[in-house]
């Protein structure tokens, strides 16, 4: 009788274990942000389907693979010479990079891999946690609020160019303007006229040439 109860709620535990696990399994799943588990050679050995979903691979191509795979060949170089070093020294802290993914249809995407190691008592490496963010728009924000800041510096460049070259022309147009009136004129203040709309034309060549080391 005590064999046969023994036996009866070691099924319930066990049904009751499979039961968290389904109900975890199902959660680690449906997390509608990309997780994946390294072990510790940096391979893949758990994946969620937002993991799959997001890069558009079947689950039986990516376990045992390490995630630099999916990476751009500049991402993959950063994983493997600064990343995985520095999570084989992080003692559990976590870790974040950015890295470009490479999606099964060859869509290049932006995502931020954040990570955090398990060791053991004598810390070495046992597997890791890792989350991957999709920041594809955040970065095409980013590079849009670059361009605009650039082509607004460009327009406050091009206005204060222009006001200075108006400046530099009503200097030239008038100096000669007065050197060229007709009747007799001081010859000294002719020459100094012709001086003052060299000076502003020299002027204007050295403004164009700071204008064309710019656009270089």
């Amino acid at each position: 009788r005590r064999v046969l109860e023994r036996t009866a709620e070691l099924q319930a535990a066990n049904v009751r274990l499979t039961t968290e696990e389904v109900r975890y399994r199902d959660l680690y799943n449906r997390t509608p942000i990309a997780l994946h588990s390294s072990d510790k050679n940096g391979n893949l050995v758990d994946v969620n389907d937002t993991w799959l979903e997001m890069l558009g691979f079947e689950r039986h191509a990516v376990i045992g693979r390490s995630p630099s795979v999916f990476m751009t060949e500049a991402s993959a170089q950063i994983f493997h010479t600064r990343a995985w070093p520095e999570m084989l020294a992080s003692a559990g802290m976590v870790r974040a990079v950015d890295y470009q993914f490479v999606t099964a249809a060859g869509r290049v995407l932006d995502g931020r891999l954040a990570a955090r190691g398990v060791f053991d008592e004598n810390g070495r490496l046992i597997r890791t946690w890792c989350t991957i963010a999709d920041i594809t728009a955040e970065k095409q924000a980013e590079a849009a609020l670059r361009q605009a800041q650039r082509l607004d510096a460009i327009g406050q460049l091009t206005a204060g160019i222009a006001h200075d070259f108006n400046n530099l022309l009503t200097a030239i147009l008038g100096n000669l303007e007065l050197a060229a009136r007709p009747g007799p004129q001081n010859e000294e203040r002719r020459l100094r006229l012709i001086a003052g709309a060299r000076t502003a034309a020299e002027r204007g060549a050295a403004l164009t040439g700071q204008l064309l080391a710019f656009s270089r």
